[in-house]
This record gives structure tokens, C-alpha cells and sequence, in this order.
């Protein structure tokens, strides 16, 4: 997985850890893309995240295909100067689930999950069901969707950045289904 995925993202990351401003080209936010896929799969089997939330076929398809599946979204966003190496109010981490859904009872949704790596932060979503679920974050304009793949080269730092007083939007417990 390093000369697949760790390698390549590598000099794309640094500049986005260190928060230094730069514009990626879709193919670099791709790769981006699936490295943040491929730390939060991997995250889930060291956490030993029940196959309930991240299916054994999840983990082969990855390894197979090398992308997200069609029903996962990856957003990423900037923490500012005052945010970067706090401890932030970020509820969920990998390998937590959102809320279940109040129709079928005891059904998750999603499965989500939240990376914050120096200046970078990484919100994955997989949906069971195939809806869209939003996190709050990206409906307040502190992160944008990276994949699935938006073919476009993306302004790095984004205008808008995580704060210490915002960062309790980056808590996927709040993602909400696509409405409209």
C-alpha cells in the first residue's frame, strides 16, 4: 500500500498538513482522495471496527479497485493557525457511527469518519442505504467534497477554514441526508 497510495500522496499531503498555499490539479485531489480512503479502512481494522459499519467487501473491493466505493464522500478542509495542533471537539473518530436511522431500528446509515493530520481535516462518509449524507461542515462551507472524483483543480488553503470556536462542525454525528 505505500508505493500505492502513500508514496504518491506524500509530497501532495505535506503542503496540505503544513497548510501552505498552493492549487492542486484533479489528479492530486484524487490521490488525496484515496489515501484518505485507505487510512480510514485501515484505521477501521486496527480499530476493529465491527464488519457491520465497514463490510469485509468494503476492504476488498478497495484493494481491488484502488478508489472509494460509488457510495462513499470524502471532504477535506483547512484548520487555521488557531486551530491546528489543538485538541478539537471532534466527536466522532474513525470507526464511530452516526446516529441510527428513526425508520428501520437499529440500522446504521452511515459510517463516517473524521481525520485531523497538522492543518488538514478529512471527513469520510459511506452510505448503506445510498443517500448523500452531509456533514454540517460542508453545509457551513468549512469543507468540500473531493470525491467522488470532481474532475477540478482545487485552491489550497480554501477561503473558508476550521476555527477552535467552529471546529464542533466537523462532528459527523451531524450529517444529514441530501435534501432537494
Amino acid at each position: 500500500m505505500n508505493s500505492q497510495y502513500e508514496n504518491p500522496a506524500k509530497p501532495i499531503l505535506i503542503p496540505l498538513i503544513a497548510g501552505q498555499a498552493h492549487t492542486m490539479p484533479a489528479t492530486a485531489v484524487d490521490l488525496i482522495a484515496r489515501w484518505i480512503a485507505k487510512t480510514v479502512l485501515m484505521r477501521a481494522l486496527v480499530d476493529r471496527t465491527p464488519t457491520a459499519l465497514i463490510p469485509v467487501a468494503e476492504y476488498r473491493r478497495f484493494r481491488v479497485e484502488g478508489t472509494p466505493s460509488a457510495r462513499c464522500w470524502i471532504y477535506i478542509g483547512a484548520l487555521d493557525e488557531s486551530a491546528a495542533g489543538q485538541h478539537l471537539p471532534v466527536g466522532p473518530q474513525p470507526g464511530t457511527p452516526p446516529a441510527k436511522s428513526g425508520g428501520t431500528r437499529g440500522t446504521w446509515l452511515a459510517y463516517t469518519a473524521t481525520l485531523v493530520i497538522g492543518r488538514l481535516a478529512a471527513q469520510y462518509v459511506h452510505s448503506f442505504d445510498g443517500a448523500r449524507y452531509i456533514p454540517a461542515a460542508e453545509r457551513a462551507g468549512l469543507v468540500g467534497a473531493i470525491w467522488p472524483p470532481t474532475n477540478r483543480a482545487l485552491a489550497w488553503p480554501p477561503p473558508a477554514t476550521i476555527t477552535v470556536e467552529n471546529a464542533r462542525l466537523l462532528d459527523l454525528m451531524t450529517a444529514r441526508p441530501e435534501t432537494g
